[in-house]
């Protein structure tokens, strides 16, 4: 057991686990899972958590190890909104989702660390999940809002929440 400053100046308002890391492998009997944090400044920051075994024991050890250590062929700091994180979740090993205080969701890039698309709009989201190519989402008052990426909208700039969600 044991902790490290994951956040600079804001506390932690989310994180979760994302699978498997890249840098255990080629390394026999260590195994590494990564993970995200988010604070409450809108920096989302990942990691890796490196376990080896070590007798009976394991041995828990994180890179980077200091917030402004790079990754290895990743990207370790992602700067969204400045409004606190409330939502982090992986897609796949190219995608993870986050949401803020400022009612948007954002899709990031977690190895070129870039934003690959954004959803604004929504009041005090805190639960993303995904069905297939469909993204579930709350924050929208007494509504739960279905996104099917496989469904074009007439005119993306012009969408109307209100209006969308009369014709459902």
């Amino acid at each position: 057991s044991g902790q490290w400053e994951c956040s600079e100046k804001g506390g932690i308002t989310a994180l979760t686990c994302g699978g498997p890391g890249v840098m255990a492998r080629g390394q026999e009997g260590v195994t590494s899972t990564f993970l995200l944090t988010g604070d409450s400044l809108g920096q989302i920051k990942q990691w890796e958590i490196l376990q080896q075994k070590e007798g009976d024991k394991f041995r828990f050890d994180f890179w980077p190890q200091s917030p402004k250590q790079p990754m290895l062929k990743k990207t370790h700091l992602f700067n969204g909104p400045l409004e606190p994180i409330r939502v982090l979740k992986v897609i796949d090993n190219l995608k993870f989702v986050s949401s803020s205080d400022d009612g948007s969701v954002r899709v990031w890039n977690p190895t070129t660390g870039e934003q690959v698309f954004e959803f604004d709009g929504f009041e005090g989201l805190t639960s993303v999940c995904f069905i297939d190519r469909a993204m579930i989402v709350d924050g929208m008052k007494q509504y739960v809002c279905i996104n099917d990426f496989e469904k074009e909208l007439e005119d993306e700039d012009d969408f109307d929440v209100d209006d969308y969600l009369d014709k459902l």
